[in-house]
């Protein structure tokens, strides 16, 4: 019985660790700033279709081009919450769509063939404006998407900025709202 753990632990590490996507984690940036990250920030918020207690991590997804980076931005239903700022490595990404993730649900919907399914070229030291999205989910139907996307750069600047104070030395820009090519 002992060696049967021990294989299935064993499969299970090398199974786990084999993964090619990774994320290159910096410092919470409400807390410190840190040079050479990249920064992406925007509204992401969540509407509640019906009633629940169970509320799905629904989230966008980005994708470097390496393959290997990746971020998951979640979207809140807390007021609090909704405005956020997340370090990234310095690098090519596209926005690649909205995602969920909960008790009961799964799923993943893509951007590819909309303008929000965007490539964006994010340097260190700068934080880049992705857009205001609000995501959505039916806990009747359990269905979620992408409810409505937002431009509204100078307003998520402005409170992104009264929010996390140490952030107004950032050098801030909108990414270039390219459509990916395939």
């Amino acid at each position: 019985m002992k060696r049967i753990i021990t294989l299935a632990f064993t499969i299970f590490l090398v199974t786990s660790c084999g993964s090619s996507s990774t994320r290159t984690e910096y410092p919470d940036a409400k807390e410190s700033y840190t040079p050479e990250a990249a920064y992406v920030y925007g509204k992401f918020d969540q509407v509640i279709a019906s009633d629940h207690h169970r509320w799905p991590y629904i989230y966008i997804y980005l994708q470097g081009d390496d393959k290997k980076e990746y971020l998951y931005i979640y979207s809140s239903h807390k007021d609090n919450e909704i405005y956020q700022i997340t370090g990234i490595k310095p690098g090519t990404y596209t926005i690649q769509g909205v995602g969920a993730t909960g008790r009961n649900l799964k799923g993943y919907i893509e951007f590819k063939k909309t303008d929000l399914g965007k490539k964006i070229t994010v340097e260190a030291g700068k934080a880049y404006y992705i857009g205001d999205y609000t995501t959505f989910y039916d806990s009747k139907t359990s269905r979620f998407g992408l409810y409505n996307y937002e431009d509204a750069y100078r307003k998520t600047t402005s409170e992104i900025k009264k929010k996390y104070p140490l952030l107004k030395r950032i050098k801030t820009a909108k990414v270039n709202p390219k459509k990916t090519r395939k």
